[in-house]
């Protein structure tokens, strides 16, 4: 039997139609910028919405992903989450990072720039991109600065103006299929060349070998566009099942291999590969999980290199994931080291069907505060 995991193999794009949206493409010069305003020139190397770099919704992309390191090398283009953490404190909440995001997302909503692009992929995409930093102005609920609210207050505009229909919605392309059926990446694994990504075209096959593991909490579950997907195929089984982070594990570690895919906007809209790609084996990030939530470009030090907060994509997965098939879901075991203490142990099993689990994801987000906060923003915004 295959598994396809409640936790970490798929994370998918969350859509929700409030209302429907009006207008048609408009015409006219997008590089061209509002006269006063301080949203940022294009820049060639994000010209991920249109091929203009100019183009609003370019320079918006870039005003909210964009880092820069203290050599002023760019880094955020085209990452699957904002390089925001919980303890970023500086970027975004004032200065020049402030007023260029706010800029920007004035000139879109005065100049009513949702209208400049009518593809439903495209809108759906951005608006995803900037709920992600929505989501992350939520975490900041405790006395939130003055300069806090008005970015919220303009990120829920631009959302509401890019909300789709029903319809529009129901057109999103199922990325995963394209993927699997692009002949980008092997069907299935390949123990003779086990560094060769795979992705199993029959994972959502009803009643194929794969099966959906739900709990009642609600988790992560396939929609349309996929994000990121994780596979670990386990080439031999250690006689003892060893413990979480227990350093004895290494042979169940070195006989563990590990593919993992990402969104990619360039790819997703040239409709390449379903929009995945596979991520490489030497492959860096700036981690989010488990970072502490310290943010690396605002504790970069004089000498430091921003490239000492790198660290490997794949291998971080591997130290806590190594054990074999349904060990490998940590959160299925009570164990104070694995979980918070208000963490109850979950029992997984088949769930019912894949619009069960996606009924409870969104059931799950209607009940966290950024929701809340993004509702209550969203009904004093003006269409």
């Amino acid at each position: 039997m295959k598994v396809v995991g409640p936790l970490v193999p798929l994370a998918c794009l969350l859509l929700v139609c409030l209302h429907l949206f009006r207008g048609a493409a408009a015409e006219g010069d997008f590089g061209a910028v509002q006269k006063g305003s301080r949203c940022a020139q294009g820049s060639e190397a994000w010209r991920v919405y249109d091929d203009d770099a100019g183009h609003l919704w370019n320079r918006l992309y870039r005003s909210l992903y964009l880092r820069a390191a203290r050599d002023g090398r760019e880094f955020g283009r085209d990452e699957v989450d904002p390089l925001l953490w919980s303890g970023t404190s500086e970027h975004l909440l004032g200065g020049e990072s402030y007023a260029q995001a706010s800029a920007c997302l004035d000139e879109f909503l005065d100049t009513r720039a949702e209208r400049l692009v009518a593809d439903p992929l495209k809108r759906a995409m951005l608006q995803r991109d900037l709920w992600a930093v929505f989501d992350w102005t939520a975490q900041r609920s405790e006395r939130p600065t003055p300069e806090l609210q008005e970015l919220r207050r303009r990120l829920a505009a631009v959302i509401r103006r890019l909300a789709l229909s029903p319809a529009q919605i129901d057109s999103l392309p199922d990325t995963y299929r394209a993927a699997a059926a692009s002949g980008a990446f092997a069907p299935d694994f390949d123990p003779r060349a086990p560094d060769k990504p795979f992705l199993p075209p029959d994972l959502f096959q009803t009643n194929g070998p794969w099966v959906l593991l739900g709990v009642e909490r609600g988790e992560p579950v396939p929609t349309g566009i996929v994000e990121s997907v994780q596979l670990r195929i386990h080439r031999a089984l250690p006689a003892e099942i060893p413990a979480a982070f227990d350093s004895v594990g290494a042979a169940a570690r070195a006989s563990l291999s590990l593919y993992e895919f990402r969104l990619s906007r360039a790819r997703l809209f040239a409709g390449e590969s379903g929009g995945l790609r596979a991520v490489a084996r030497d492959e860096q990030e700036f981690p989010l999980f488990q970072s502490h939530g310290i943010d690396p470009f605002e504790s970069q030090g004089g000498r430091d290199r921003i490239e000492n907060h790198l660290s490997p994509v794949r291998g971080s997965c591997v130290a806590c994931h190594f054990r074999p098939g349904i060990h490998s879901v940590l959160s299925r075991t009570p164990d104070i080291t694995q979980l918070r203490l208000r963490d109850v142990r979950r029992d997984l099993l088949p769930a019912q069907s894949y619009g069960r689990e996606a009924d409870i994801t969104k059931a799950w987000k209607m009940r966290q505060e950024s929701w809340r906060l993004l509702r209550e923003l969203w009904e004093q915004a003006e269409r």
